[in-house]
C-alpha cells in the first residue's frame, strides 16, 4: 500500500526532529565493535601535524547495513587543508582544520560494504603526502538487499566570531529497485549551516525538488553548477578533481527532510557529491559518495 501511494504522488516529504551535535571531535560510538579501528599522528614537521582515524561498525535505519567514520584532528598551529582521496573528503583552503579542531564524516551503507585499505594516503595542500589507512566503500552493488543505501555525514568545525561551532549535514538515500522508488533523507543542522546536493545523480528533478522544499518553506539558496559553489584552485589540483558536472541545489533545513520519488530517472555515474557550508557561506567539507549501490 505504501508503494502505490508513492506512485500516486510524484514526491513525499515528512519531516522528523532534527538532533544537536558536539564538536567534529567527539568519537563517542567510534570503534563499537569489530573491527578494530585504525587510527595513527602523523610526523611533526614544522608545517603540520595531525590525528586520523578510519573505523566500520554494524548501523541500522530501515535494514541492518554498515558504517565508516573518518576524522582528522589538526594538532599544529596553522591550518590544514587536505584531500584524503579515497575515503573522498576534500578540506579547501578557505576554510582549513583550525588547531584542535576536527573533521569528520560518518559513510552509510549496507552490509559488507566496506572493507580496509592499508594504502589511503592523505594529501596536504602545503607539507605532502602522509599514510593513512582507511574502511573504503567496496565496488559491489548489494544487488540482493533492499533498500540500497549509501550516503553520508559531515560534521565540522570552523569558527565564529572566536569560538568554535561545529556543522552537522547528512544525506543518506535508500532506493528499492523493484519498484523503482529513491528516498532521500537531508539535514543541515540548527544553526544556519547547509549543504548542497546534486538531485539528478539520485534520479531525482531538480526543479521538482526545488518547487517541494519551497513550498514547504525550506531554504533555497542557490542551484548551479560546482564551480558556482567552490572556485577550483590551481594550486591544490586535488580539490577541484573531486569536482563533478551537473546542477546542485544549496538548502538549509533545521529538521530532516524526506525527499520520495517513484517516477525515478536512471541513476547515472558511479559517484555524486555533498557539500556542507558554515552559517556565513564557507564551504567547509566536499565528500563523494559512491553511487555503486544504485548501479544496477
Amino acid at each position: 500500500m505504501m508503494l502505490k501511494y508513492f506512485y500516486a504522488l510524484p514526491f513525499l516529504i515528512t519531516f522528523c526532529l532534527g538532533a544537536s551535535f558536539a564538536s567534529a571531535c567527539d568519537l563517542d560510538g567510534f570503534d563499537q565493535a569489530k573491527p578494530p579501528s585504525e587510527r595513527a599522528q602523523t610526523p611533526e614537521t614544522k608545517k603540520t601535524h595531525f590525528e586520523w582515524g578510519s573505523d566500520t561498525d554494524p548501523w541500522s535505519d530501515s535494514v541492518d547495513g554498515e558504517q565508516s567514520w573518518h576524522y582528522v584532528k589538526n594538532t599544529h598551529k596553522d591550518g590544514l587543508s587536505l584531500n584524503w582521496a579515497k575515503v573522498g573528503l576534500v578540506i579547501p583552503f578557505d576554510a582549513p582544520i583550525y588547531t584542535d579542531d576536527c573533521r569528520s564524516v560518518i559513510e552509510y551503507g549496507n552490509e559488507k560494504a566496506f572493507r580496509i585499505d592499508f594504502d589511503a594516503p592523505i594529501t596536504t595542500s602545503n607539507d605532502g603526502e602522509k599514510a593513512a589507512v582507511a574502511f573504503v566503500r567496496t565496488q559491489s552493488s548489494s544487488a540482493e538487499t533492499t533498500p540500497r543505501i549509501t550516503g553520508s555525514q559531515i560534521r565540522a568545525d570552523y569558527r565564529l566570531e572566536g569560538e568554535t561551532s561545529t556543522a552537522t549535514v547528512r544525506l543518506i538515500a535508500n532506493f528499492y529497485p523493484d519498484d523503482r522508488v529513491m528516498k532521500v533523507n537531508i539535514y543541515s543542522g540548527e544553526g544556519g549551516e547547509s549543504l548542497a546536493f546534486q538531485p539528478r545523480a539520485l534520479g531525482l528533478d531538480i526543479e521538482n525538488v526545488a518547487a517541494q522544499l519551497a513550498e514547504l518553506g525550506i531554504g533555497i539558496i542557490k542551484i548551479g553548477f560546482l564551480s558556482d559553489f567552490y572556485p577550483n584552485d590551481e594550486d591544490f589540483v586535488q580539490s577541484s578533481e573531486v569536482l563533478g558536472a551537473g546542477r546542485y541545489i544549496q538548502i538549509s533545513t533545521r529538521s530532516s527532510v524526506i525527499l520520495s520519488s517513484a517516477k525515478l530517472s536512471p541513476v547515472s555515474g558511479d559517484q555524486t557529491k555533498l557539500l556542507a557550508f558554515s552559517p556565513q557561506g564557507s564551504l567547509l567539507a566536499i565528500k563523494t559518495i559512491s553511487l555503486v549501490p544504485f548501479s544496477k
